[in-house]
């Protein structure tokens, strides 16, 4: 956070997450104010890189660069900036998920539909690769999970839904909550919710709520189309992004066909140092989120295999 800038990470890559620009627009020379929460932090964009010129994130974002300080009064724990190098060093969200009550009120009685949305998208260059799933009070899963669903680039998908209300359901406040996460370490990139008030029966809930909920509507797949123009024509192996890096960093791929797939990380040495994937993997670009929390500074290489297909590219964990 930017409070924990203090002069022992002074001249290090470090990564501010969660992190909110004040000015929209693009990037000129200078330094721009953003916030953490209620915390304020100062990114400087110098003319010499390719920061400068590229558009300032509407959103939360993550930003990975030098922490430097510009304030030389005391206190010496203030003062401190933040100074990418490149775009790739400002990541923001690719994927996101929006449900939306579309019943015109916030109350349903028992016995009756609830129509709800479901929107969904990928600002990423590339296709991403999610799990949805959509549950009732964090638990029930009425929607999916629906593995290994490729969103393509630059595409929002809109699909209504309705939400089925047993007649002897518990009068009370429930929630539809939705995630988009990690096919393989269920980490959520992504997450929405809303509540609604039952009009119901006496009591409490009782047993498996799939006796009392039930979802229909719209089916969230993609054409045979779609799907067909995103299927990559060759495997690819994608240089990480940020690099270097401090502590996690995304690898994506490319697959045009399915099968086995490895993904493993080695230091200099030609030692394992960990295996991101080991397994089956559908057609179409994928991607995966390194974190070297638990590795010391220096030049690592990750390799792709799949089938006959062997790549290796370079990266750098600097701390």
């Amino acid at each position: 956070t930017p409070t924990d800038l203090n002069e022992t990470n002074e001249a290090h890559f470090v990564t501010i997450e969660d992190l909110y620009f004040v000015d929209s627009g693009t990037f000129g020379s200078g330094e721009y104010l953003a916030y953490v929460g209620t915390d304020t932090f100062a990114v400087y964009v110098d003319y010499n890189t390719t920061v400068y010129g590229s558009l300032i994130p509407d959103d939360v974002c993550t930003i990975t660069g030098v922490a430097g300080q510009y304030d030389p009064l005391t206190p010496y724990d203030e003062g401190y900036q933040l100074i990418p190098r490149m775009v790739e060093d400002i990541v923001a969200p690719g994927v996101w998920i929006d449900l939306t009550n579309i019943s015109g009120s916030d109350t349903v009685a028992a016995g009756n539909l609830l129509p709800w949305n479901i929107a969904l998208g990928n600002t990423y260059a590339t296709p991403f690769t999610v799990d949805i799933r959509v549950a009732v009070n964090e638990s029930f899963n009425i929607l999916g999970p629906i593995a290994n669903f490729t969103i393509p680039a630059g595409l929002t998908i809109n699909r209504a839904r309705d939400l089925n209300v047993g007649a002897g359901v518990p009068s009370g406040w429930y929630s539809l909550d939705g995630y988009l996460e990690d096919p393989d370490t269920w980490t959520t990139f992504a997450y929405s919710t809303f509540d609604f008030y039952v009009i119901g029966v006496d009591g409490a809930i009782v047993g498996w709520l799939g006796d009392y909920f039930v979802d229909s509507g719209e089916p969230i797949e993609l054409p045979a189309d779609i799907i067909a123009s995103m299927t990559p024509q060759k495997y690819n192996l994608e240089q990480n992004y940020p690099n270097p890096f401090n502590p996690e960093t995304n690898i994506a791929f490319a697959l045009p066909e399915a099968g086995n797939v490895t993904l493993t990380v080695y230091n200099v040495n030609g030692q394992l140092v960990a295996t991101l994937i080991n397994g089956y993997r559908d057609a179409g670009s994928h991607m995966m989120t390194f974190d070297a929390s638990g590795l010391t500074s220096g030049v690592y290489f990750y390799k792709l295999t799949s089938g006959d297909y062997n790549s290796m590219q370079k990266m750098v964990l600097l701390k």
